[in-house]
């Protein structure tokens, strides 16, 4: 049995004792089919109570780690074969291979990828990465089997811009394999079970907490709004001015690539610098945001004494940065989460039509603003 001590308040006393169990499972220390402690027995082995004990029963059960038995009582679960799921995305997004991503250039695939393996969803589900070419070149490989399809796979993209939604592309993945579509929008067939980030709520969120703490003049940075990616977010935004009872200036939004470090800095510039300046400014990406605080520092600009900047994504140079960035979480591994436990519930017949899942962004309050 492995020794624990209860020492951080940050992991209440349950998931301290889960988390020991799960090691002891995970060594073999309990065999599969082998019985396991009963609830009095494990809050005398931890000095726990028994309702401690209860929750750390309870959280076994959901991830299918122990069974009741009946008059056998509790027994450790045997070694499942993991469900292999197929997660397809655009080509561009590996490097030469179909199974090697490009997480570098693409940080959201890596916080996806991580993501699958939180909450116990590892130990269930194999992830295998494939390309679009490869599901199109070699669709008799993959028909019937559970697949997941990255929104963006079903947009037309020119210049790396996303320019419209690839009906043919939505109705052949509809048609040959039935996927789950992650990180979806509006237009998608309602034939397909969707999960997505709520755009539109976080960017609404957003601005009205800008405009409780007296920001009137909120400034808005994104690529163009008629993408199915930013139409959510400056929708959010506009809306949200109008529920606050402030004025929407054309002159405070402006369009920006985030692929281009030159070209948004000019924009940026043209935004911070004209006679109307914003006293705040919401990004599209925290990429921007951070191209927003680089040129602040460069001109002595004050954050957020004279320039609040919230971003999108709330990536991992967000907490780093200076200042640090208040910045929309868009909750990546619970959408991934979300997804495998959709994939889960198919499998056992509990999911008899098509779901259109919005995960709700979480504003994470920095330095920034």
């Amino acid at each position: 049995m492995s020794e624990i001590k209860f020492k951080s308040k940050a992991k209440p006393k349950w998931q301290t004792v889960f988390d020991s169990v799960c090691l002891d499972i995970k060594a073999e220390k309990f065999r599969a089919g082998n019985p396991f402690h009963t609830v009095k027995e494990l809050s005398q082995i931890y000095n726990v109570s028994n309702i401690t004990s209860r929750r750390v029963f309870q959280e076994l059960k959901t991830r299918d780690m122990i069974e009741t038995n009946g008059r056998q009582g509790t027994t450790i679960t045997p070694k499942k074969q993991k469900q292999k799921v197929f997660l397809c995305l655009r080509s561009e997004v590996f490097h030469t291979s179909d199974s090697v991503m490009d997480t570098g250039t693409y940080p959201f695939y890596h916080e996806l990828s991580e993501g699958f393996k939180n909450k116990g969803m590892g130990d269930c589900f194999e992830i295998v990465q494939i390309s679009v070419n490869l599901l199109q070149s070699h669709p008799e490989d993959f028909k019937g089997r559970d697949i997941i399809v990255s929104g963006s796979v079903l947009l037309n993209v020119e210049d790396k811009v996303d320019k419209s939604i690839n009906q043919q592309m939505v109705e052949y993945l509809e048609k040959e394999f039935n996927p789950i579509i992650l990180h979806g929008f509006d237009g998608i067939s309602e034939n397909m079970t969707q999960v997505e980030s709520d755009s539109y709520h976080g960017f609404h969120t957003a601005t009205c907490f800008l405009a409780k703490k007296g920001y009137k003049r909120i400034g808005f940075l994104s690529g163009q709004t008629h993408s199915v990616w930013n139409y959510p977010k400056f929708k959010g935004y506009s809306d949200a001015l109008y529920e606050c009872g402030l004025d929407f200036f054309p002159q405070l939004f402006k369009v920006v690539s985030r692929e281009d470090h030159h070209g948004d800095l000019a924009a940026i510039k043209e935004l911070l610098e004209g006679p109307d300046k914003p006293d705040s400014v919401i990004c599209a990406h925290d990429v921007i945001a951070l191209h927003v605080i680089e040129y602040c520092k460069k001109k002595n600009i004050s954050i957020p004494g004279e320039l609040a900047v919230v971003g999108f994504g709330n990536h991992h140079e967000s907490s780093y940065c200076k200042p640090s960035l208040t910045s929309l979480d868009r909750k990546v591994s619970d959408m991934a989460y979300t997804v495998l436990n959709l994939l889960k519930q198919r499998k056992n017949g509990k999911l008899k039509a098509p779901v259109r899942i919005k995960i709700k962004p979480e504003l994470i309050i920095r330095e920034s603003a």
